[in-house]
């Protein structure tokens, strides 16, 4: 009932905020390239391109999310040839941040839809993801809907939580459980500080991993306490016999999926 409700009321939230997006197209540019992507409309070329292939979704909302988005993906890469993710983005800055560096041999960008239940199910139908990444926070509720229904594992990569934003969601948990953490396979949380916050919304405790930040996931960074975030099993066999952090947090991880 509340996924209907929100795809109800949906439309006329778009529909008032039209003139707030035209503004933003005037003054900043860029936001017209493309703009029906929101919408579900790709071009032939791209849908072409995404046909017959095995992806990955990585949901990363502006130009950080992106640059984590971009080094999560160059990573996985190296772990498995076949490693394939389309990146959706919120933002024109973003958008072309992706385009400028993304590698197109197994990476596609495109912006992300608007989250109605239908114009979702249409894109959907064209990427058809086995796994999704969401960057940070970038939580919708017909998005996650629509992954449980296809049964695709959801995983909430560097998930920070900041305690203003813990206690607005346990004073709408009744509105935030069945949307959001009941939909969430795993969360890999930055620090045990955050991984206690996501505790105490309502997620058990074996779905959640600290894992450290891929923002600082750099030579000479990674130690027992801040594991280099890997996403579990995407090659099960490849991974659970790497050496390192990859392997570790593989066999600490498997039981997710």
């Amino acid at each position: 009932m509340l996924l209907f409700l929100y795809n109800l009321f949906l439309p006329f939230a778009l529909l008032f905020s039209i003139p707030f997006y035209l503004r933003r197209m005037l003054k900043r540019g860029g936001y017209a390239r493309n703009f029906v992507q929101r919408f579900g409309f790709c071009s032939t070329a791209l849908r072409q391109q995404i046909a017959g292939k095995t992806w990955t979704w990585i949901r990363a909302v502006s130009v950080g999310e992106m640059l984590l988005a971009l080094r999560l993906a160059a990573e996985l890469r190296q772990q498995d040839p076949e490693f394939r993710a389309v990146i959706s983005t919120t933002t024109s800055t973003g958008y072309q941040l992706g385009l400028n560096r993304a590698d197109t041999a197994y990476l596609q960008v495109i912006y992300s839809p608007v989250d109605f239940y239908p114009i979702l199910q249409r894109v959907w139908r064209f990427i058809r993801p086995t796994r999704v990444v969401l960057i940070d926070s970038d939580l919708w509720p017909s998005f996650l809907a629509l992954a449980q229904h296809h049964n695709v594992p959801v995983f909430l990569a560097n998930a920070r939580l900041s305690s203003r934003s813990e206690n607005r969601y346990l004073r709408r948990r009744w509105l935030s459980m069945p949307l959001f953490w009941r939909r969430l396979n795993a969360v890999f949380a930055q620090d045990s500080k955050d991984a206690g916050r996501w505790e105490r919304l309502g997620l058990p405790s074996h779905k959640i991993t600290v894992t450290g930040s891929i923002k600082y996931d750099r030579a000479g960074l990674v130690t027992e306490q801040n594991l280099r975030f890997v996403y579990p099993p995407i090659q099960p066999y490849f991974l659970a016999r790497c050496r390192g952090p990859a392997g570790r947090f593989y066999r600490r991880t498997a039981r997710l999926v």
